[in-house]
């Protein structure tokens, strides 16, 4: 719910209904299943009980997927950040990094989506060509935006996402597409990152951005193998099908431990 109110500030007239009404469904529901470990935590502590269950997000890998055609609209190559232009998805520090020295030279940023940062978005754009800028695209035409970047940005604010943790869909809808991903160094899917070698860690700084991006475009062997580890992850680890089946095995595994036998006692 804090989320929320950061992402839409008109939630803030009602925002003691909003924590309210998730801290109730937390506490009633028969299981609750968080995409990270430090949100399961958060929500044991919601719940006021310890029985969250974790269970990362995931891609459609038939849908994102890598050598789809690209976009006529796009240049050939380009760095990509795809999502809503929320507080925390570090936009101001992906914008400046777009004008650091060691940013290559000619190579575009796409940004895609809309959202209350859409402001400083227009603003930026209005004095500088290094930022593309999209806007909303509907669901089906982003697999082609996402296969043809060169790298995809999920640079999150640690000041603003706190502790919790984040599995973003657009990091593993990048490595389904087999694009190499640069993340923010904060707790959840970092760690795969890092582990698989499908991408590169950084702060959400102008500076750390921009070479990190810089040294993806100078090695396109590193870049394309990365980004075949991502997919190979994605694939065996994360997919929805597999999501929903580990899914409704904890559904299944909720509904037998409430439900009673047919005939017992329900006073």
């Amino acid at each position: 719910y804090e989320d929320g109110v950061a992402a839409w500030p008109s939630l803030r007239r009602i925002e003691a209904f909003v924590r309210f009404s998730h801290r109730l469904q937390y506490r009633i529901a028969s299981r609750n299943i968080a995409v990270t470990p430090g949100l399961a935590e958060w929500l044991n502590d919601q719940a006021g009980r310890q029985d969250t269950r974790f269970l990362s997000n995931g891609a459609n890998v038939e849908r994102f997927r890598p050598g789809l055609p690209r976009p006529d609209t796009l240049p050939e190559q380009y760095a990509l950040f795809f999502g809503a232009l929320a507080p925390w998805q570090g936009i101001p520090a992906m914008l400046a990094a777009t004008t650091e020295s060691s940013w290559p030279a000619a190579l575009k940023l796409v940004v895609v989506g809309d959202g209350i940062m859409r402001p400083t978005l227009e603003e930026f754009t209005s004095s500088h060509d290094s930022v593309i800028w999209m806007g909303s695209v509907p669901y089906a035409k982003m697999p082609q935006i996402v296969s043809n970047a060169l790298v995809s940005l999920a640079v999150k604010d640690h000041a603003a996402i706190g502790d919790k943790g984040l599995s973003p869909l657009k990091v593993y809808e990048s490595m389904a597409a087999g694009i190499p991903v640069i993340v923010a160094d904060y707790p959840g899917v970092a760690e795969e990152v890092a582990a698989h070698a499908c991408g590169l860690l950084v702060r959400s700084h102008p500076v750390d951005i921009a070479v990190a991006v810089s040294e993806l475009h100078g090695d396109p062997e590193r870049a394309q193998s990365m980004g075949s580890r991502g997919r190979d992850l994605v694939v065996r680890e994360h997919s929805w099908d597999g999501v929903a089946d580990a899914t409704s095995n904890l559904i299944r595994e909720a509904i037998a431990g409430t439900q009673q036998p047919v005939g017992a006692d329900r006073d």
